[in-house]
């Protein structure tokens, strides 16, 4: 038969910390709700199915919840000692950055005033996730 799809998922937990990747088996005849948008990277989606000893799941029905991630540009106001513990702050906005985000410097070379842009997704609180955090070329 067909190979199965995997893909590999990055698991919100109650902080950015305890954040986790997962591998997600997806096989062929896994029912995928698009309704919201197409799965895509960065794309947040709900899984139903089955976890496995080994740390893999595999998915018996995948729903998108939100495919559009959003781009924010603002002047960090905020940055917090601990980069990953606490969010940092562009403009008004919540900002938790992960180990996980590309960035096109070392964290640490971020400066308060810098002028940044932030592409990632909304939480229901109204912060964003970082996906991608670079300086703001605008």
């Amino acid at each position: 038969g067909d190979p199965e799809r995997g893909w590999e998922v990055l698991v919100d937990g109650d902080t950015p910390r305890t954040a986790r990747h997962l591998w997600v088996e997806v096989p062929t005849n896994t029912p995928i709700d698009e309704r919201e948008g197409p799965v895509r990277p960065g794309a947040r989606i709900a899984l139903r199915g089955i976890s496995q000893e080994d740390e893999r799941f595999v998915a018996r029905f995948v729903r998108v919840v939100d495919a559009e991630s959003e781009y924010l540009t603002g002047v960090l106001t905020y940055i917090p000692e601990d980069p990953y513990a606490y969010p940092w702050t562009v403009d008004e906005t919540r900002v938790w950055v992960r180990p996980t985000t590309v960035t096109d410097r070392p964290l640490g070379e971020f400066r308060l005033g810098d002028r940044v842009a932030v592409t990632g997704w909304r939480r229901s609180d109204g912060s964003l996730i970082a996906y991608m955090l670079s300086l703001s070329k605008r």
